[in-house]
């Protein structure tokens, strides 16, 4: 939607910063949520995806999140949803989650899933849509239902136990297995001038003119991607396009975020 932006990926966890770069993103940089090194107000928009609910301290990090945006400038929030399941799909999960041998997964934020929304106001933000929509997770291999496994937010869960709830799956998927996967998407704004401009430009795929020229340097002035991380050296890719997808693998869960 976005061809002419640039996009920074941020992560904590080294193996997923090392999946994104086999995939060919970047330019990648190593660092906690919590403390991002960008310049304050020299960001146009952030997308987090599927991470708010596991990431902590969350207000820290929403504070930061508005640190580094721009006056008016847009967050994308994706989360999973709980609203939405049909009974076939309430005894989908369920059987995954018996198999796991957990009642429900233990988010450290579960307010920020179909609640999203009113923790952005509480955290003031300016919310400008809030859509859920139910997809369907395909299972029918056993790579399918591992990569199911290792992408639940189960941080109790043994290896050897995570190996025997694949198994376990690898049974159930096969001849093909269907999952609801529900999904919420809060847009959201900084207060300040431009707030409208732009969710327009991030609705339609354009950039204004005025909208770039309000963005700063991604980094402090002098300072090079390696020392705004405290020393952690980022991983570095070549640049590609946007993906125009959602990508989950089985280090867990991300977040990118955009410049313009």
């Amino acid at each position: 939607m976005l061809p002419d932006a640039g996009w920074v990926g941020v992560d904590s966890s080294p193996g997923e910063l090392a999946a994104a770069a086999r995939a060919g993103r970047g330019p990648l940089v190593r660092a906690g949520a919590d403390a991002l090194p960008m310049a304050s107000g020299s960001v146009g928009a952030v997308c987090a995806s599927m991470c708010l609910p596991v990431l902590t301290p969350l207000p820290r990090v929403l504070d930061e999140i508005q640190r580094v945006l721009r006056p008016g400038g847009m967050l994308a929030a994706l989360v999973p949803a709980r609203l939405g399941l049909d009974p076939p799909g309430l005894l989908g999960w369920a059987r995954v989650m018996r198999s796991l041998g957990v009642v429900r997964q233990p988010w450290p934020n579960p307010q920020a899933r179909d609640s999203v929304a009113k923790v952005l106001r509480q955290a003031g933000f300016r919310v400008r849509s809030d859509e859920r929509r139910v997809f369907t997770l395909v299972l029918e291999t056993p790579e399918d239902a591992a990569v199911l496994v290792d992408g639940l937010y189960l941080l109790g869960l043994s290896p050897e136990r995570g190996d025997a709830v694949k198994r376990a799956l690898a049974e159930w998927v096969r001849g093909g297995q269907t999952l609801p996967l529900p999904l919420r998407r809060v847009l959201a704004t900084t207060r300040g001038p431009g707030s409208d401009s732009t969710l327009d430009d991030f609705r339609y795929g354009r950039t204004s003119p005025d909208a770039r020229r309000a963005v700063g340097p991604l980094y402090p002035p002098g300072q090079s991607p390696t020392a705004a991380v405290s020393g952690a050296p980022p991983v570095m890719a070549p640049r590609l396009p946007p993906a125009d997808g959602m990508h989950t693998s089985r280090q867990g869960v991300s977040a990118v975020w955009k410049t313009k």
